[in-house]
C-alpha cells in the first residue's frame, strides 16, 4: 500500500497501470444498487400528522390578533383635541423656523466665502 505522497509523485502512466491492477469485486454494482435503494438511506424522521394543523392554527391566530382595530380616540372633548393639534403644529412650526434660520445662516457664510474667494 502506497502513502499519499507516493501516489502524488506517480506519473499518469503509472496511475493508469495501477488502476488496472486493482481487483474490483464482481457483484460490486449489484451491491451498490441494493444499498442505494435500501430503506437505510431513506429519511427516518417523519412529520407527525398534527403539525400542519398546528402551524395553520398558529398563523390564523397571528393574523387575527395582529389586525389593527383602528385608532383609539384619546380625547372626549373635540375642542381639547383641536387645541392639542394646534399646539403640536405650533411646536413643529417653531422647530422648522429654527432649522430654516440655521440653514440661512450657513448659506450666508457659504456665499461670503465664495465672494471672498472670487475677489
Amino acid at each position: 500500500m502506497k502513502n499519499l505522497q507516493d501516489i502524488e509523485k506517480m506519473t499518469l502512466e503509472e496511475l493508469e497501470t495501477a488502476s488496472e491492477s486493482v481487483e474490483v469485486p464482481r457483484d460490486l454494482e449489484r451491491h451498490l444498487k441494493e444499498v442505494l435503494l435500501s430503506e437505510e438511506l431513506k429519511p427516518t424522521r417523519k412529520i407527525p400528522v398534527w403539525v400542519p394543523y398546528a402551524v395553520a392554527a398558529a398563523v390564523a391566530c397571528a393574523v387575527v390578533l395582529g389586525i389593527p382595530r383602528g385608532p383609539k380616540d384619546t380625547f372626549d372633548d373635540p375642542q381639547l383635541a383641536y387645541a392639542s393639534v394646534e399646539e403640536t403644529f405650533r411646536l413643529i412650526s417653531a422647530k422648522m423656523s429654527k432649522g430654516m434660520d440655521i440653514a440661512m445662516a450657513e448659506q450666508q457664510k457659504s456665499l461670503e466665502i465664495i465672494e471672498n474667494t472670487l475677489k
